[in-house]
């Protein structure tokens, strides 16, 4: 015999204003802060305009008589000479976080499986 669904109220009660006005401007905000922000980085960081990639960066600074690399896949230990190491602590902890995490919740939902 299965268990009883619970009841599913038939009246629908207005929600709560203060809720809804929280989550309207949260949303406002972040469609705001998406919209003009975006396109604000978009004009300063490069010339190009509103629908720029990263690699037409390049020709319009030549274009217009500017250094070239404004915009570029790098990081700081590589435009001060540094080498670059690939196996870092994040690269190593990261995965090793997630595949933990992963092999836990597997166990467990097959641990509650076999209790039923």
């Amino acid at each position: 015999m299965s268990p009883e669904l619970p009841i599913i109220p038939k009246n629908h009660e207005t929600p709560n204003p203060v809720a809804v006005l929280v989550m309207g401007g949260a949303t406002i905000g972040l469609l705001f802060n998406f919209l003009y922000f975006r396109e604000q980085f978009c004009m300063i960081a490069c010339p190009y305009g509103r629908f720029q990639c990263v690699d037409a960066c390049d020709d319009i600074m030549g274009k217009i008589g500017k250094p070239a690399g404004l915009i570029r896949y790098t990081s700081q230990d590589d435009l001060a000479g540094l080498p670059t190491r690939l196996i870092r602590a994040r690269t190593v902890i990261y995965p090793t976080i997630i595949s933990v995490a992963s092999v836990l919740f597997w166990s467990l939902s097959l641990v509650s499986m076999g209790a039923r």
